[in-house]
């Protein structure tokens, strides 16, 4: 298996940020945690090794707002670093209720290092994702936040 930090380097360059200086976020480990860099290289890597995914993320670490206020499933960048990414567009196509981002939650649902997905309230409580979210013992949760957005974290430790 690569180094953490080939992996790291590996899906800084098979995903895009909207904030440069997020980007850098993914290569460091105090910024953004192992587990979810692993996360993100299952749903970026070419098949077979991944899914591949084009993902556009919207917030990683310096660019995430302090959304604290929504409890077990809010994250702030001075207190929670690098428990949670929020993804904006799967496959060239915008985050909504659509066979993209259904796919990815189904994905992130099933990938072991992925504890809690939120997205759209239309999309999150669709009976057909509930009952993975239910198989796979993860939280799936509504998740309005900043505009349409996936967000998916792991419970790594600090």
């Amino acid at each position: 298996m690569p180094s953490m930090t080939a992996i790291r380097q590996n899906v800084s360059t098979r995903v895009t940020v909207k904030d440069p200086v997020a980007k850098g976020d993914l290569l460091d480990p105090a910024r953004t945690h192992d587990n979810l860099v692993l996360a993100l290289d299952e749903m970026t890597a070419p098949a077979p090794d991944g899914l591949g995914h084009k993902l556009f993320l919207s917030a990683v670490y310096s660019d995430h707002c302090d959304d604290s206020n929504l409890g077990p499933h809010g994250h702030h960048p001075g207190h929670n670093p690098g428990w949670a990414i929020d993804v904006a567009t799967v496959d060239g196509i915008d985050v909504g209720d659509n066979h993209q981002t259904r796919q990815l939650i189904r994905d992130l649902l099933a990938c072991e290092k992925v504890t809690k997905v939120g997205t759209l309230p239309a999309v999150a409580n669709r009976a057909d994702l509930q009952a993975v979210a239910n198989a796979t013992s993860k939280a799936l949760f509504e998740d309005a936040g900043t505009g349409p957005h996936v967000h998916f974290q792991s419970s790594e430790a600090v």
